[in-house]
């Protein structure tokens, strides 16, 4: 193993989150199962004849929009929970990934965002999406629910 990976976390049996150092060693995210890697970085895909990597770089701003990728990266997802796992990461696994693995939990698992956001946070302890990310996953579970289940402000994540 080397020094400078960092173990990704599970969220369900196909679906990893982590940060840009998961990616670092190859043969432990083979021995796991990883075959799909969504990059939500500007930084260069390590391993691009071990992987199938989707690249998707995202700002981590409250003004980026989001929602016009969540149909590509769910069908990504989707190929992977096939055969497979899929690891999104960002370059800390803090915001970015935290909310597109928050929005295919809501889109594909049917659950909702408080449900979602609570599945996510025992798995990973230090997420912490922006705030214009989660006002963006509040709107996309109203569109899919016809209803908001918690409700995010800008210092306190639970209403």
């Amino acid at each position: 193993m080397t020094s400078n990976w960092e173990a990704p976390s599970q969220i369900l049996p196909h679906l990893f989150l982590g940060s840009y150092s998961c990616t670092h060693n190859k043969e432990e995210l083979i021995k796991i199962g990883i075959k799909y890697i969504l990059n939500l970085t500007d930084s260069p895909n390590l391993h691009p004849n071990s992987f199938i990597y989707l690249q998707c770089p995202v700002k981590d701003s409250s003004s980026e929009d989001i929602l016009p990728l969540f149909e590509q990266v769910f069908n990504f997802i989707d190929q992977a929970s096939s055969n497979s796992a899929c690891l999104i990461h960002c370059h800390m696994g803090v915001s970015r990934s935290p909310s597109f693995v928050l929005a295919y939990l809501i889109h594909k698992k049917e659950r909702n965002l408080r449900e979602s956001y609570e599945l996510l946070i025992n798995a990973r302890k230090h997420i912490s999406p922006n705030f214009g990310f989660l006002q963006q996953l509040m709107a996309f579970e109203d569109s899919l629910f016809g209803n908001i289940s918690i409700y995010f402000d800008q210092d306190i994540p639970f209403d």
